[in-house]
């Protein structure tokens, strides 16, 4: 009994023929009567959060339909380059790793591959699932028009113009005490924001700086919107005239 490549991975049963010595016809197999023939490279299904990734860390999990041994690589390419994407088993036989693209990654669509090693010594690999995806690094335009103004319970309404180009996702609302406001966990006021506007509260009294970037379907960030000034903010007793919005 032999068997190539060309032979499909699957189930094996054996069958005999004959009587037995009461002339019954038929013999059973009570032990030993099937296994399972293995005949390609290990199969993978690699899953994205999202099938269009963007700038920067973009988790990814393949699963492997069988035992492999430590060391698989995942890759990808996109036109004739292609990048190597380390992995670490998580558990069993699913691998984690991140796609990590940086500004200057050509856009496009994408292909993963595969190379791993079986426990029968099959070398290779074939993805059976996610395979196909698409790179963009564009960031999105920023947004325009700006304007802040107060409203009830202390809070800020920020309204602005979506950007003209590339559809957006969401938004994200940032302020701090300095006209370079950056984007970041200890300057964001909201995030996830469906609409052009939203209310927020400053996280400190003093001068408030605000503004907003456009988040794409890829999870890219735009640039920061022109800022806006509310000078002198303050959560118990600001003026009127100290709440007039500057755009600036």
């Amino acid at each position: 009994m032999s068997f190539t490549d060309k032979d499909r991975d699957g189930w094996v049963y054996f069958s005999l023929g004959g009587d037995d010595r009461y002339g019954n016809k038929g013999i059973r197999i009570v032990q030993g009567s099937s296994f399972y023939l293995d005949t390609q490279p290990p199969k993978a299904y690699v899953y994205l959060k999202r099938k269009r990734v963007g700038l920067g860390k973009n988790p990814v999990t393949v699963d492997f339909g069988e035992n492999v041994k430590d060391g698989p690589i995942l890759f990808y390419r996109i036109g004739e380059k292609e990048t190597q994407i380390a992995l670490k088993r998580a558990s069993g036989n699913r691998f984690t790793g991140e796609v990590v693209l940086s500004e200057g990654t050509p856009s496009g669509k994408a292909v993963f591959g595969v190379k791993a090693v079986d426990s029968q010594g099959h070398r290779g690999g074939e993805v059976v699932r996610g395979k196909d995806f698409v790179i963009d690094t564009q960031r999105p335009d920023s947004p325009l028009a700006l304007l802040v103004k107060p409203a009830p319970d202390r809070s800020l309404a920020v309204s602005w113009t979506a950007p003209p180009r590339e559809p957006v996702t969401f938004y994200r609302v940032y302020g701090g005490a300095a006209p370079t406001v950056k984007p970041g966990a200890d300057t964001l006021l909201a995030d996830n924001v469906r609409d052009i506007k939203a209310v927020c509260k400053p996280k400190a009294e003093g001068v408030v700086w605000i503004t907003v970037c456009a988040v794409d379907e890829a999870g890219n960030e735009s640039l920061p919107a022109k800022v806006t000034k509310i000078a002198d903010w303050s959560f118990t007793s600001a003026k009127t005239d100290s709440h007039s919005a500057l755009s600036l």
